[in-house]
């Protein structure tokens, strides 16, 4: 079987590097003529040789009857009309500002509607009472200058019958004439004296009395009431302390009226305050009940630890220092009815008594 062999080529291999000049195609015969190197020149050659039967014209006569060579086609005239340049564009129509209601039902329409009508109507009664407002200013200050002037007209009418300092300031001074409704009146002067001279019995003997008992009682409640024993269980003298506490008490007479059978008289008290001091006491001994399980009977029939002879001691002491650190305070003004009674003004006793524990800060 006859072996296919592949054909070397003849011509050997060239180095771009080391060749020489290349051979152009006319480098055997002639070079180019002028003419054939331009291309106008060409084209006409080309025409000529495209003369009748060529390919310039077409072969046979044409439709018109003259005998024509190569027509080229040509391009179809487009429909195409533009638009004139004097031609006015016409716009596009606004957009509509009514609100947009579109889509809507009826019933969502008059809702939107009636709230829109509302705001306004709101906006409408701000404004006036905007503008009443900055109308009646005015016309305010001027009838508050007016109120004004008769308010200082009538205290002047009363000023003349009033202390220059006020009814306190009546009786600075020893010599002073207290206060009355009506000056010089007898009867509001009596009733006055009624109860100067029943306050000074009632703190003529501090140790005992009306007063006295009031006081020590007080003292008595508020401690079974505050830290559950008595005063003697807890090494308290109630009696000894009432008879401090209205060694302290202070009072001054400051005015009185009279009307008819009966009238009122005032006078200042000026005494420590019973109250603070029993509470000061509380938050002293509190704590150390508690940590000594001393947790207080408050007047049950209960059996519970009592204070032995030390932890009553100690009770004792606290309760002296809170004492002992109290002062009087600013005074209180203290009313009373008297009433005309056998030819005298007598001091009502039940309403004395009330008005003292507010007076003496018994509560």
């Amino acid at each position: 079987m006859a072996k296919h062999r592949l054909s070397h080529m003849e011509d050997p291999q060239v180095d771009p590097f080391s060749a020489g000049e290349p051979e152009l195609p006319w480098s055997s015969g002639d070079e180019p003529s002028a003419d054939e190197l331009d291309p106008a020149g060409g084209e006409e050659a080309l025409a000529a040789e495209a003369g009748p039967g060529g390919l310039g014209e077409a072969d046979g006569p044409t439709d018109d009857g003259r005998d024509g060579g190569y027509v080229a086609p040509r391009r179809q005239d487009s429909r195409y009309d533009a638009p004139s340049t004097d031609e006015r564009q016409r716009r596009r129509p606004r957009r509509s500002r009514r609100p947009p209601e579109l889509g809507l039902a009826p019933e969502q329409v008059a809702a939107l509607r009636a709230q829109v009508a509302r705001r306004r109507r709101f906006l409408w009664a701000l404004v006036a009472i905007i503008l009443v407002a900055s109308f009646a200013a005015p016309v305010a200050s001027c009838v508050a200058d007016a109120v004004g002037g008769v308010v200082d007209a009538v205290e002047g009418v009363f000023a003349d019958d009033e202390p220059a300092g006020g009814w306190s300031d009546a009786f600075s001074d020893s010599d002073a004439r207290p206060y009355f409704t009506d000056a010089g009146d007898a009867e509001g002067e009596a009733v006055l004296e009624a109860l100067d001279a029943r306050m000074e019995v009632l703190l003529a003997d501090p140790s005992s009395g009306m007063l006295h008992e009031l006081v020590a009682n007080h003292l008595s409640d508020k401690l079974l009431s505050l830290l559950g024993y008595t005063a003697d269980e807890l090494g308290i003298d109630v009696d000894a302390w009432a008879t401090w506490y209205l060694g302290q008490v202070s009072f001054e007479m400051d005015s009185a009226y009279a009307d008819g059978g009966s009238g009122t008289a005032y006078a200042y008290v000026t005494a420590p305050d019973a109250n603070e001091i029993v509470w000061d006491f509380y938050d002293e001994v509190s704590d150390y009940l508690l940590d000594n399980d001393l947790w207080g009977h408050y007047g049950s029939a209960d059996s519970v630890a009592l204070p032995n002879a030390e932890q009553r001691e100690h009770i004792r002491s606290a309760f002296d220092e809170v004492t002992a650190a109290a002062e009087p305070v600013e005074p209180v003004l203290l009313s009373a009815y008297v009433d005309y009674v056998g030819g005298e003004w007598v001091v009502d006793e039940q309403d004395l008594v009330d008005s003292l524990s507010d007076a003496l800060w018994l509560y």
